[in-house]
């Protein structure tokens, strides 16, 4: 193999291998749905979430948690239930078994619990409780981080704003689009909660104008226990970037389908993408993965559908007649903005009535070689990079949706999709400020996301080298940009180059030569 060409390869792998406060006992307040008006901030009751889903949301028999001291309590038989236990109480011994079932494969196999005892066994072994098993009204009652920790969760956090216990249970599927809070210290986990149909949801308001952000490949995530969110960190930098378009009244969401895009090996990730366009592809059909690195390919349990159709049912129960925000947006970064056009290409076939006013896309990932001996293309479309293309046509002369298109990182140029360059507003990103192609690759989308809080930036021009830059009067692409202007720029003859603001990170010093030609 040409050196070169091994040094890409290798530098693209490695860039995609990519307890609560005090509070009042209230044991005997039961979690049905007409007992949470509002759900707003820190007015919520103590909550448990798993894969986002709110345990025991209108269900009058569950038993609503509290604190003891700073640790959360509450309803142990339904939490075991939705982590795969049986749990039996043996009265001769007065004693709690929960058994795991075979499809958990990450939590112990016995846990053993006695009342009034911090002492409880797991497979054979004492482990101490941070509070003693407890019965109120009937029920089981144990510290909850503990429980799901021990009942196989691959992540646990704690989100102070919202009292809410946020866990990851990876021995089940988990996708769908998760709307976030604003975090204003990076001290506890930012409040997400994923959108359910009929379930009240802290971070989402159908009323207001609404961004969801789709990530890409997802190597080993699974394994490191990784979730995409806004946060931008670099050297001084460390802001959440969602908080200012929470600011401006949006709703702000992540479609994540982590367990699906953990997949594959060697980059191109084309186990990933075949998994967009077709079920039945001969790389790796609808498996995903599990906690302990395994996957699940059993028929039932693996998706009946392509994520691309998963992503275009949950937009359209997202969006469905009972919403009235003003604006809907859509980002992609990687193999997350192939996604994102494709799900779009499925809208449009469906006939939906409600169609982003602005797409963007952020190194944007299309594999080269990925062909239909591997994957059944829909709708006669003869590869992925055509779907896309044919979704960005429609979108601008049937809805006038704007498009922009990203290039940040050598993944971007490996992927890149030029017949659909030649209908969206294409721009170079430059990305000065690190060596590191992860953060190239990825950084962008938050820089994106910050500069919402900027003016658009300066537009500027120069007919050859001899002469120096000057202000065109125009602005160029970023969140904040009218867009008008996208639209103007949605062509093939004309493109931004990003020639001042490349050294740093912060967008208030972005500045973009626009030049003739495709890019």
């Amino acid at each position: 193999m040409n050196i070169k060409l091994f040094s890409f390869y290798i530098a693209f792998a490695t860039l995609l291998i990519a307890c609560g406060p005090k509070g009042t006992p209230t044991p005997n307040n039961v979690f049905a749905e007409n007992q949470e008006p509002a759900l707003s901030g820190s007015n919520l009751a103590p909550r448990v979430l798993i894969n986002g889903k709110i345990v025991g949301y209108g269900d009058a028999t569950y038993l609503l948690p509290y604190f003891v001291g700073g640790n959360l309590v509450g309803d142990a038989g339904y939490l075991f239930q939705n982590l795969r236990y049986d749990l039996a109480y043996d009265a001769l011994t007065e004693k709690w078994t929960a058994t795991c079932k075979p499809e958990n494969f990450a939590g112990k196999k016995t846990l053993m619990f006695e009342k009034d005892k911090k002492e409880m066994t797991a497979d054979g072994k004492t482990y101490t409780m941070p509070v003693a098993a407890a019965v109120e009204n009937g029920k089981l009652v144990l510290s909850l981080r503990f429980l799901v920790e021990m009942g196989g969760c691959a992540i646990t956090e704690w989100d102070a704003d919202t009292h809410t216990l946020q866990s990851y249970f990876y021995e089940a599927l988990d996708y769908g689009v998760y709307f976030y809070g604003k975090q204003t210290s990076n001290t506890d986990a930012t409040g997400c909660q994923k959108y359910v149909t009929g379930q009240a949801n802290a971070f989402f308001d159908p009323t207001k104008p609404t961004i969801i952000y789709t990530h890409g490949w997802q190597l080993d995530g699974v394994k490191n226990k990784g979730r995409e969110d806004f946060r931008l960190k670099n050297n001084e930098i460390d802001i959440q970037t969602q908080n200012f378009w929470i600011d401006l009244g949006w709703n702000v969401g992540i479609f994540h389908w982590v367990q699906l895009a953990d997949d594959g090996g060697v980059p191109p990730p084309r186990e990933p993408e075949t998994k967009i366009y077709d079920i039945q592809n001969k790389l790796s059909q609808m498996r995903w993965k599990r906690t302990n690195g395994t996957f699940v390919t059993s028929a039932g349990l693996v998706p009946s559908k392509t994520v691309r159709e998963l992503y275009a049912d949950e937009y359209q129960s997202i969006f469905d007649s009972n919403y009235s925000g003003s604006e809907i947006r859509l980002v992609g970064n990687s193999l997350g903005g192939n996604l994102a056009m494709a799900m779009l290409g499925e809208l449009l076939h469906r006939n939906e009535t409600k169609y982003p006013q602005r797409v963007t896309l952020i190194d944007p990932y299309w594999s080269s070689n990925l062909t239909s001996e591997q994957a059944n293309f829909p709708y006669n479309f003869k590869n992925a990079s055509e779907m896309a293309t044919d979704a960005a046509k429609k979108l601008r002369s049937n809805h006038n949706t704007a498009i922009e298109y990203f290039r940040t990182s050598l993944a971007g140029f490996a992927g890149t999709n030029t017949s659909l360059i030649e209908v969206t507003a294409f721009s170079h990103f430059g990305t000065d400020y690190s060596w590191n192609t992860l953060t190239k690759h990825t950084a962008p989308v938050r820089q994106y996301f910050w500069s919402i809080a900027f003016a658009p930036p300066v537009e500027i021009y120069r007919p050859n080298a001899f002469i120096a830059f000057a202000p065109t009067g125009n602005v160029a692409a970023s969140a904040a940009t009218p867009h008008a202007r996208i639209l103007e720029l949605m062509r093939n003859d004309k493109y931004w180059n990003h020639v001042e603001g490349r050294n740093t990170i912060s967008p208030a010093d972005d500045k973009f030569e626009i030049r003739d030609g495709l890019y």
